[in-house]
């Protein structure tokens, strides 16, 4: 999963680049957009045990799927999501379920490419 960054949260640096994980590097994340309730969710992450390395707001998503996950990646999603307040677009791989790509989109472009046991997903296209 890879991703070129528009600096939005923190400055451009490794830490801040994508994709982000969550603890246990078992769900990673691009995201482009902005999560604007990102301090809020990550405040009340670390209420819940998770710790923050980066300045972004992308980081609060793995984390908060994993909250969500209880061996179905498409729900711990579904349930994040209902959360998160911005407009963005996002794609999520768990190492768990290695098989799924899960792209969701809120008041942002999402493309999708299909092809021979590949796919693609990219929010912006030059």
């Amino acid at each position: 999963i890879g991703h070129t960054r528009w600096a939005t949260h923190g400055e451009p640096s490794d830490i801040n680049s994508h994709p982000h994980t969550n603890e246990n590097v078992t769900i990673s994340v691009v995201h482009n957009g902005i999560i604007e309730n990102y301090m809020r969710l990550r405040e009340w992450l670390k209420t819940k045990g998770y710790e923050f390395y980066s300045e972004t707001d992308t980081e609060v998503i793995p984390n908060l799927i994993d909250y969500y996950y209880k061996g179905d990646l498409f729900e711990a999603v579904t349930k994040a999501t209902t959360k998160m307040e911005g407009s963005y677009a996002i794609g999520v791989i768990c190492k768990n379920e290695p098989d799924k790509l899960i792209a969701v989109r809120k008041d942002s472009p999402l493309i999708v490419g299909l092809g021979k046991e590949e796919f693609f997903i990219a929010s912006d296209i030059p």
